[in-house]
């Protein structure tokens, strides 16, 4: 009897108006739609189960959602309802980010609804009514999502914020306060915490330990061996494990899982994981005869991406080469030969850095950044090329320096450069810019919604030092944050821009 109550409600502004997923991205419509970024813009399925049957007539009436088929879909989605995180897992399945958390009731009420104020607020209304169901964080990150990727433009509103001790306070609501984590990768490299090690280099930062992210294991290099320890209840580190590689080790990470350690030695790359409490075996490796220029896991810890540099003794130079190893099935396997652009296979590469979601890779050249994505056919193929465009009219050009690549849980990406000022003013530390842009990369081509500039000021705390700007995106992925290495941090709130749906004047009777 609810079944058919439901559908029979469902049915009221029915017709024979066809609705598709395509239509849904670009509708217009009012109340639960705004230019094509309102809740209709979820995947049919999510939409028709988990939304309308929650709205009240009089709202969904108003949404002109016409399909003729709506009442045997809808109907067959209550008696057997699909799983939103069957649809929305891909652009929120980050490791480290507890969506629950990030986008809870509570927070949905003190913190994300200033927030759609500003930009729809009819949106609020919608939500409203879906706050009893199960998987409400999971549709509320997909609304907040939408609203970020397929807004034209967005805003980036300087906010508040405070940095003490490591920890980043941020205004994120009138008269409300966050803490928001520093990623680890921003974490103090000449300290204790580090996730990768080398032996016999010549840098004075490199120590031949290096511990896991959760400082649970450390690894320490010893020749061709590698001893594993881990922390015991006695609250010390004991040797439970060793890796034999057969060759010097030079070079040891760990994955953000702490569960695989990747060594290499002049001669290959290995993968080694735990079998059993005191033995680790090598699951993987690959011959090498050249200098690794950086490696990386994926954050799902099911990808790994050596980038590797060759020297041209005939040229002088150098140019670089990557090969990947993915987990498919349980199994570890080395992926197809990457593709390198021929013209990008001489660019200086600076380094690397995976998308939330780890489909992605972006890899930061000298003026550009170029993403990769993993096709399905198990291969890495470029995707698209981000540059910084500076207006005909601004003195200021890009430099060959990529500072930061980021990007956030619901398909953004941002990318920070350098920009070098007119030539009598290059001797002036003030006068040097950051240029940062944010696109949505959730569709190709890419689009740009917005670039900024910000002025670097004069490190007052190693005023020898060069002035770089790290990006990272808060864990809902609504704020932008660049820290600089002279521990000055700026907090952007992101404000997509909002216009008001097309309402069609009524007819003259």
């Amino acid at each position: 009897m609810q079944e058919t109550g439901i559908s029979e409600r469902l049915s009221q502004p029915g017709g024979n108006k066809s609705l598709s997923q395509s239509s849904l991205l670009r509708a217009g419509g009012n109340q639960s739609n705004s230019a094509g970024r309102g809740l209709t813009a979820l995947p049919d399925s999510v939409f028709h189960y988990h939304i309308l049957p929650r709205l009240p007539p009089e709202d969904w009436k108003s949404c002109s959602l016409v399909n003729r088929r709506m009442n045997q879909i809808t109907l067959s989605y209550i008696l057997s309802p699909p799983p939103i995180r069957r649809y929305l897992l891909p652009h929120v399945n980050s490791p480290g980010v507890n969506v629950d958390n990030e986008f809870s009731l509570s927070r949905f009420t003190s913190v994300i609804t200033p927030w759609l104020d500003r930009c729809d607020a009819s949106l609020k209304k919608a939500l409203n009514y879906c706050t009893n169901c199960e998987d409400f964080p999971l549709l509320l990150c997909g609304a907040v999502g939408i609203q970020l990727r397929e807004a034209a433009s967005v805003q980036l509103k300087g906010c508040e914020n405070f940095v003490q001790h490591g920890k980043l306070l941020t205004c994120v609501a009138p008269g409300r306060y966050e803490l928001i984590e520093y990623p680890p990768a921003l974490l103090s490299t000449s300290e204790w915490h580090k996730t990768n090690c080398c032996q016999g280099s010549e840098e004075n930062d490199t120590t031949d330990f290096c511990t896991t992210l959760d400082q649970k294991r450390f690894a320490r290099l010893c020749q061709e061996k590698v001893l594993i320890h881990e922390l015991g209840q006695d609250s010390l580190f004991h040797k439970v494990a060793q890796c034999d590689a057969q060759l010097p080790v030079m070079f040891a990470q760990w994955s953000s899982c702490g569960q695989l350690l990747l060594t290499l030695t002049k001669k290959k790359a290995s993968l080694w994981s735990m079998k059993s409490a005191d033995v680790w075996e090598e699951e993987i490796h690959t011959a090498i005869s050249s200098r690794l220029l950086e490696a990386r896991f994926s954050p799902d810890s099911c990808t790994v991406v050596c980038l590797m540099e060759h020297q041209r003794m005939k040229r002088g130079d150098s140019n670089w080469s990557a090969f990947s190893w993915c987990r498919k099935n349980g199994l570890w396997i080395q992926d197809l030969p990457w593709k390198l652009p021929e013209e990008q296979n001489e660019r200086l590469l600076v380094g690397s850095v995976f998308s939330k979601n780890s489909t992605k890779l972006a890899l930061r050249f000298e003026y550009h950044v170029q993403v990769w994505c993993r096709s399905k056919k198990n291969v890495w193929e470029p995707e698209s090329v981000l540059s910084m465009n500076w207006a005909e009219s601004s003195p200021y050009t890009v430099s060959k320096h990529t500072e930061s690549v980021a990007f956030n849980i619901h398909g953004q990406v941002a990318v920070a450069w350098t920009l070098k000022p007119p030539s009598e003013l290059e001797n002036s530390k003030t006068s040097w810019h950051t240029g940062i842009v944010v696109w949505n990369a959730s569709r190709n081509p890419y689009k740009k919604q917005v670039q900024i500039t910000t002025k670097r000021e004069e490190c007052e705390v190693n005023p020898s030092s060069y002035n770089t700007l790290s990006l990272f995106f808060s864990p809902d992925g609504r704020f932008l944050i660049g820290s600089d290495n002279c521990k000055r941090t700026n907090v952007w709130c992101q404000v997509p821009e909002f216009t008001p749906p097309d309402v069609p004047e009524p007819e003259n009777s």
